[in-house]
């Protein structure tokens, strides 16, 4: 194998040899549903769309006991390819959370989707 080290947990993950029928179908079906997948809309796309709404916002950062199952409530304000801000009228407070950490999010009124 050509990795940095092996896998124990992940059996066949970085075999070469390794074809599983789930990767060749998906990119059979890419070929034939194209126009399906350059339609997908992107999380950061869904909350611009939706700003102004009320929303808990659901994120963990693993490893860390302060920042674990933590839960924002406010309005979404904007989002980037890798970040949500949302504001919290009832205290005042601004937050940037990391997509990266971003576990769900409840809008909690009619979501704005194509």
């Amino acid at each position: 194998m050509n990795n940095y080290y092996d896998n124990p947990v992940f059996p066949n993950i970085g075999d070469e040899t390794f074809k599983g029928p789930i990767i060749n179908d998906a990119i059979r079906d890419f070929g034939q549903n194209r126009n399906m997948v350059m339609n997908e809309e992107y999380v950061d796309t869904i909350l611009n769309k939706n700003r102004g709404k009320k929303t808990k916002i659901y994120v963990t950062v693993p490893g860390s006991s302060e920042w674990q199952d933590k839960v924002y409530e406010g309005i979404i304000e904007g989002a980037g390819k890798d970040h949500l801000i949302i504001s919290n009228p009832n205290n005042g407070e601004w937050n940037i959370i990391p997509l990266m950490y971003l576990v769900a999010i409840s809008v909690l009124e009619p979501i704005s989707y194509n």
